[in-house]
């Protein structure tokens, strides 16, 4: 049973939570009843290591020993936890708080994004934070100053674009699309409706 809390988001049942508390701390496999966001249920063996709190909501970072990769469960979304026979070896040290925002990069999402930004990294994460955009410093990149922050290539995975563009404008830099055209047509459009907004009317 799950329950909402006054800030609006989705308590988790407190067994469950205490069921994949001990499952973590001991190491112990887990027969899961799992709803998707989509409202779809399903039954899953995983060996959990890793309980984290992210933007209000509690996640398991586990590997899912039937797909046999690695996964992250909204922990208010899982209906019921069962303790199964038998032990398990996690990752060495493993950071549960930095794979739980790998895996929400790299999720399968319909487009993968691809832009060059010029800004510092801490400019960039004030509008792509890591659970939205993996970054690396890029070597060698022209530029049109002779000083100036350094290039990162940043790559996203999203369900929909139509939010990139107002990201794009809000960076204030230079930004190179590489990857998909799709979001180059909606910049586009959006710059001319800019344009349009920004003509004097009178």
């Amino acid at each position: 049973m799950t329950r909402t809390t006054p800030a609006g988001t989705v308590a988790p049942d407190p067994g469950v939570m205490l069921t994949l508390a001990e499952a973590v701390g001991l190491r112990r496999s887990l027969d899961l009843r799992y709803l998707s966001g989509q409202g779809v249920p399903s039954k899953r063996t995983i060996h959990p290591y890793g309980l984290v709190a992210y933007a209000d909501r509690w996640y398991l970072v586990a590997f899912d020993t039937d797909k046999q990769e690695e996964c992250t469960f909204r922990v208010d979304r899982i209906r019921a936890a069962r303790v199964v026979p038998g032990a398990f070896e996690s990752p060495q040290q493993p950071d549960a708080a930095g794979r739980l925002l790998d895996l929400f990069v790299e999720a399968d999402y319909r487009w993968r994004v691809v832009l060059r930004i010029r800004e510092t990294e801490e400019g960039i994460r004030a509008h792509l934070p890591p659970s939205v955009a993996r970054l690396e410093m890029l070597d060698g990149m022209p530029h049109t100053h002779e000083e100036g922050p350094p290039w990162h290539r940043a790559e996203i995975h999203a369900e929909r674009l139509d939010w990139l563009p107002s990201i794009i404008a809000a960076l204030d830099c230079e930004v190179v699309i590489d990857h998909p055209e799709e979001l180059r047509s909606r910049v586009r459009t959006a710059a001319k409706r800019m344009l349009h907004a920004s003509d004097d009317h009178r």
